[in-house]
């Protein structure tokens, strides 16, 4: 793979407002931006533009577009957002034939002691290195899979930046994406859910336990699993009708999440539900299920 040279490459946080309101302005604009941050405007290279967070932007599309058909010889763009619901919703159908999707999860046990910098044969049977990996798999299982979360030793910041995401993403962004009125029930909704991890998931029970209507449950377990933090797994059946019918069972993208919002606080024990929800992290991942 060819090495990137730090003067063609630039990356845009769309949460930051002057990388957003930039955005807003235009492919001219944002190329202006880049000229005068470059070293060496005469460099024969593509420049690699990553923008972050691209649901943010009034219209992405235009943007993407524009570059792909007059500057695609000169830009590479290569755009992430967090919400496959909000990029769907801005996303128009006049970008086919000019983008490839990619989904990305969270590290896998492997990407997880590479980011560590611990070198194990997983393959080996060597009873001394299984009983490592079993206290390292243990880590990775209680903290989840987020890269910065995974990057500090510091036990009580790791819990902190899981923290964070409930409280700025899970409660705010989702909650102001779905549209949300009453936040209890919504926030009663996220760890009920959590407690019934790996479960079977009744839409009626649920309505009747929180006092909130089917259909407003079905919207928020939809935004939730548009949003990554939960994926509903249906049984496979032969017969479509049967599949459909049939009640999901729950499991939360990040494990991490998951053991915060059921115990409130991090322990180092894993019970049983955690450790079939990262089994299903690790097949959801390597054979991409849906």
């Amino acid at each position: 793979m060819k090495k990137i040279k730090k003067n063609d490459f630039f990356y845009f946080d769309l949460e930051k407002e002057d990388f957003l309101n930039l955005c807003n302005n235009g492919v001219e604009e944002i190329i202006k931006y880049i000229k005068g941050k470059k070293t060496n405007n005469n460099s024969e290279n593509k420049t690699f533009i990553f923008i972050d967070e691209i649901q943010y932007l009034n219209n992405p599309t235009s943007l993407l577009k524009l570059f792909y058909d007059h500057y695609k010889n000169n830009f590479k763009l290569i755009v992430s957002g967090s919400s496959s619901f909000a990029i769907k919703s801005k996303f128009k159908d006049s970008l086919v034939g000019r983008i490839i999707d990619l989904e990305i999860f969270g590290l896998s046990f492997k990407e997880f002691l590479d980011f560590k910098g611990l070198k194990y044969d997983l393959a080996s049977d060597s009873k001394l290195i299984n009983s490592e990996l079993k206290n390292i798999y243990l880590e990775y299982a209680l903290y989840g899979f987020y890269p910065q979360v995974v990057l500090t030793d510091n036990l009580e910041l790791k819990e902190i930046y899981l923290k964070n995401i409930i409280e700025k993403y899970i409660y705010k962004d989702i909650r102001d994406l779905a549209k949300v009125k009453d936040l209890e029930k919504f926030n009663n909704l996220i760890k009920l859910l959590a407690s019934q991890s790996g479960e079977l998931v009744n839409i009626n029970e649920l309505a009747n336990t929180l006092n909130i209507a089917r259909q407003t449950i079905e919207q928020y377990l939809f935004i939730l699993e548009n949003t990554y933090i939960i994926k509903l797994i249906r049984p496979f059946h032969k017969n479509i009708r049967n599949e459909l019918s049939k009640m999901p069972k729950i499991y939360f993208e990040d494990t991490g999440i998951l053991n915060l919002l059921r115990n409130k606080k991090l322990n180092n024990e894993m019970d049983g539900n955690t450790f079939k929800n990262s089994i299903y992290t690790y097949l959801r991942r390597e054979f991409n299920i849906n």
